[in-house]
């Protein structure tokens, strides 16, 4: 059975048999080190809450909050594991999630402005020379958020707001982003090989020293790319 309605201050949890969560309120709790595979919350907030080094792989948050609006402060999920995991709905504005594990991680219909990825694995190494990426981001909100570096070869990530989102040195090739908003985005030395971009919205996107081959575009943005690369039609 779910537990409804219930405030949680300042408690420290470790694990527990109640995984199921809708409509409550954890103030200042600590989740450090927990173990709470396939955890579920349903409209719950989640303030000041700590979650490094938490395994939260396989779990579900639906319409929560992350976000202290007072104190104008993210949720910390550095270090935690999040595999699998399904933010829906859910405010993760300013979050951090450096060195977490995010693969197979989904992010659809979000508030993730500010948000930093950096350091963030969203990946599964096979083998030395075998590692691929897997996430959803779909029509969320990633205005101003971080994502230097990280690997995001052949994701999802289409209908999102990435305006002014640094994706200096990522690799995005083969990924999925069309129907974005890639206004003032920077892709600097970064890779978008054999990636798709069409439908979005590329106006002073910056793609110094990117990698470009093979990428898809739509019709409608070759004008705008021949006047981003300086180059004259008569």
């Amino acid at each position: 059975m779910a537990i409804t309605g219930q405030q949680f201050h300042q408690k420290e949890w470790v694990d527990s048999s109640d995984n199921i969560f809708e409509n409550c309120v954890f103030v200042e709790n600590d989740f450090s080190s927990s173990q709470f595979n396939e955890f579920q919350a349903y409209r719950c907030q989640f303030i000041n809450c700590r979650f490094s080094h938490a395994n939260f792989g396989d779990s579900v948050f639906d319409s929560c909050s992350f976000y202290e609006v007072e104190q104008n402060k993210g949720t910390d999920f550095s270090y935690a594991n999040f595999k699998y995991a399904k933010f829906l709905d859910c405010d993760l504005t300013q979050a951090k999630f450096k060195n977490t594990e995010l693969f197979g991680v989904s992010i659809k219909a979000c508030k993730a402005m500010a948000a930093q990825f950096e350091q963030a694995n969203f990946c599964n190494k096979v083998s030395p020379k075998v590692i691929f990426a897997q996430a959803d981001f779909i029509d969320s909100n990633f205005r101003f958020a971080k994502f230097v570096g990280v690997y995001l070869a052949q994701c999802k990530l289409s209908g999102n707001d990435f305006t002014e989102t640094d994706f200096t040195y990522a690799n995005c090739s083969e990924a999925d982003l069309t129907n974005c908003i890639l206004n003032e985005t920077g892709f600097e030395k970064a890779s978008l090989e054999n990636a798709a971009i069409q439908y979005s919205d590329i106006r002073n996107i910056n793609l110094d020293s990117c990698k470009l081959t093979g990428l898809k575009i739509s019709p409608d943005q070759a004008f705008a790319f021949l006047k981003l690369f300086s180059i004259e039609v008569e």
